[in-house]
């Protein structure tokens, strides 16, 4: 009458098999990698794709900040540096990385 009782508490014991620990696993590490994703990967991306328009579009004398919050006036880009004046006539080279912002 119990039999049932018994044969679900045995499968109970019994550890799952490789297989079906892998398949209950996909979904989560999918699931883990989306959030990631969305959170971590994709701002980022959207933010350097924004730094590198920012960087293309600089006219001669826009007035930038650079990330060591020093504010001088765009001259010109070389290969993959750019020449800013941070007083009159003292110009200095500078990595393309280094501009934070536009004024």
């Amino acid at each position: 009458m119990f039999d049932f009782l018994i044969e679900s508490f045995v499968n109970l014991q019994q550890a799952p098999s490789f297989t079906e620990t892998i398949i209950h696993l996909i979904p989560i590490m999918l699931g883990v990698f989306v959030i990631f994703y969305f959170l971590v990967i994709a701002p980022t991306a959207k933010e350097e794709n924004r730094r590198r328009e920012l960087i293309e579009n600089l006219k001669k004398g826009d007035t930038i900040v650079l990330t060591s919050g020093i504010c001088c006036k765009f001259v010109q880009h070389e290969e993959s540096f750019s020449v800013v004046e941070i007083a009159p006539n003292v110009r200095i080279k500078i990595e393309k990385n280094a501009i934070s912002k536009v004024l």
